[in-house]
Formats: C-alpha cells, structure tokens, sequence
C-alpha cells in the first residue's frame, strides 16, 4: 500500500476523532409571543368636583420592581433584610443532627461578607454586588442564561422580591395616580373611592390590608406598599403633589375600554382608556459563551453575573450566558466570585468591556484572585 495514501488516511482518521471529541457549541431558536398591550390615550387628567387635579396613567407591573428595589437600597434596608435571614439560617442549621446540617452554609455566608468588601472598595457597584450575593444565597433559581424574554427585550433586571405588586409569581394590573392639590385647603382622597370597570366586570383596588396578610416576613415588601399603594386615605396640604398606585387583579382583557372612576358622594369622573392588543411572534438564533477561570484551581464552585454597557444586568444561573447573535458586539463586564472546594477560600475575579464577537471559540476566561477577609 502506498505510504502517501496510509498517511493521509491516518490523518482523516486522527481529524475525524478530534472533530468528535471537541464539544459543541450550545446553540438554540426561541420563538417568543409578546403581548403588546398598549393603552390609548397613555395618561388621563381630570379636575375633580373637590379641586383636585388627577393624572391616571397605565403601568406595567414589573416596572415596579425598579422602584421597590431602588427604595431598599436607599434606607439600606436591603442589606439588614438579607442579614436577618442569613442570622436565621444560621441558627436554624446549628439546631440540626449533624448529619442533617447544611454544610455548605458557613463558606456562603463568608462568600457574602466577601462581596461586602468588594462593594467597600469599588472592585464591583452595589447592583452588581446584590446580583452576586443574592445568586450565591437563593442558588440557581435566582440566576438567568440570558435567553429570557425581558432580556432579550433589553430590559433592566431587578429582583422582584420586594415589588408588593407582585403575588403567586405574576404582576398586578397597575395604574399609577398623580394627585395634586391646587386648593389653599387640605384635601383627602382614598383608596375607596376608586374602582375600575372592564366590560362587565368591576374590581375594586386592593387595600394595604391585603398586601399585608400575604407575606408578613418579608419587612421590606410591606414598607414598600406603605410607600406605593394608595392608602385608605390620604391628605393632601395645598400645592402638595404626590404618586401613589391602585392595584387590581390582572386583566386579560385584549380589546375595549377600561374605565378607573374615581366616586364621591353622587359625583363620579371617569378616566377612560381605549385598550388594543398588538401581538406578534419573534425569533431569535441564540449562541452559549461558557465562562472559566484562568487561574488555576483545583476545585471551585464559580457564581457570575454580567452588566452590559446599555445598563441591563443579571445574575447568571450557570457558568454559561447565551446571546442573540445580532447582538454578539454588546459591550459587557463579566464578574465572578468561587469559592475554593480545598481551602474554603473567596476569590473574586473580572473581565470588563468586552465583546462576545471578540471570543471565537466562545470560550470566556477570567482571572480571580483571592478577596482579603
């Protein structure tokens, strides 16, 4: 047999083992329905019999979820939230069997303290930090892989742990009322005097009583609906303006008109809004990156989240994000805490201001270093 041809069979032979063994690339189609619900006209102003001047404006409830979130991390409350429950673990854990014990917990909750220090010295901003923190401590549930549909939407993320408007995993049908006194007296309004109409259905907005008996362990949702949900009543000095929102059950209604009246005495207004339904169907070709660390480690469980230059960020659910392929020249910053499985130790590590396009074979690597504790 000639040599030139056992050679190059040779080589077909070695080719056709590596192209089996080299891993392939995850890659998907998602095919999204999204429910455009549009609301015409978008607010609604109205001077009530009283004097007062109201602004009705359909929201969306998840954009809820900005503001309850914004408003923790500004009286800090976020945090001391989190340490409670971290305090209660603690302790619950030690009144185990040993052998019931979740072992793990310890290094989590030293993995957390290291994400403290990291925020302290700027190594990662306080959004960032949360993403990391919560994702290490409520576990793969909390992260994504970045084909979900609000972030395909280019949508900023934020937890939804303390919007009050978000009950049995779905958002509340919302209307965001702007009252402004222009009297030189004090005016009341309140929560009873409001209710929607939809076709032949009528609802009445939810008090602060109800929000209150659904989750009373979490401290930081029921001051949220002190802060948004309108109260039973509310006074007004004169030239004062104030926001607050009305809730009601969420509404499937695809076409029609929906009516918020705003009742006193015999009086009634009605904030009137045409309602259309503008579905349609969208693809997209997704392509993984996976995510490793350039130090070398032994063993290590790694937790990421990324931030685009646009502003949305996440935690990742995984050690791999996927990514619309029109969108691969994204600007991103990827950040990463493991915690080493043979010293218990915390290292942090950081890749910012990159593309994806950038990485041909899809492979990300990070350098982690140890965090000073």
């Amino acid at each position: 047999m000639n040599s030139n041809a056992t050679n190059v069979g040779i080589l077909l032979y070695l080719l056709m083992i590596v192209i089996s063994c080299t891993p392939k690339i995850p890659e998907k189609i998602i095919f999204y329905k999204y429910d455009n619900i549009s609301f015409i006209p978008e607010q609604v102003e109205h001077s009530l019999p009283n004097g007062l001047m109201l602004t009705v404006t359909p929201v969306e409830g998840i954009m809820l979820d900005q503001e309850s979130f914004i408003a923790s991390l500004q009286d800090g409350n976020y945090e001391k939230e989190l340490q409670i429950e971290v305090s209660i673990s603690k302790q619950n854990n030690s009144q185990l069997r040993p052998s019931d014990r979740d072992d793990f917990l310890d290094i989590k909750i030293k993995a957390l303290e290291a994400v403290n220090i990291l925020i302290e010295n700027r190594a990662v901003n306080r959004q960032i930090g949360i993403h990391l923190m919560e994702r290490i401590w409520r576990g793969p549930d909390e992260g994504l892989d970045g084909s979900e549909k609000n972030i395909l939407e280019h949508t900023i993320v934020y937890p939804n742990h303390n919007n009050p408007f978000y009950v049995d995993e779905r958002y509340m049908s919302l209307f965001k009322v702007t009252i402004e006194n222009n009297t030189q007296e004090i005016k009341k309004i309140g929560n009873s005097e409001f209710q929607l109409i939809a076709g032949n259905v009528q609802l009445s907005p939810y008090k602060n009583s109800f929000f209150e008996e659904i989750d009373k362990k979490n401290i930081e949702k029921t001051k949220n609906i002190h802060r948004f949900n309108m109260p039973e009543e509310l006074k007004l000095t004169p030239s004062q303006k104030i926001s607050k929102y009305l809730a009601v059950a969420s509404i499937n209604q695809g076409k029609g008109d929906i009516i918020i009246q705003h009742i006193i005495d015999s009086k009634y207004t009605d904030f009137k809004f045409q309602v259309q339904d503008l579905s349609y169907d969208k693809q997209f070709e997704m392509t993984s990156y996976r995510i490793t660390s350039a130090t070398p480690l032994n063993s290590a469980t790694y937790y990421f989240a990324v931030k685009f230059e646009s502003g949305s960020s996440y935690p990742l659910k995984e050690n791999y994000v996927f990514v619309d392929k029109n969108s691969t020249d994204a600007i991103v910053s990827i950040y990463g805490i493991a915690i080493s499985s043979t010293s218990d130790k915390i290292l942090f590590g950081k890749k910012e201001k990159i593309r994806f396009s950038d990485f041909e074979k899809q492979v990300i690597k990070i350098p982690f270093s140890y965090v000073k504790q």
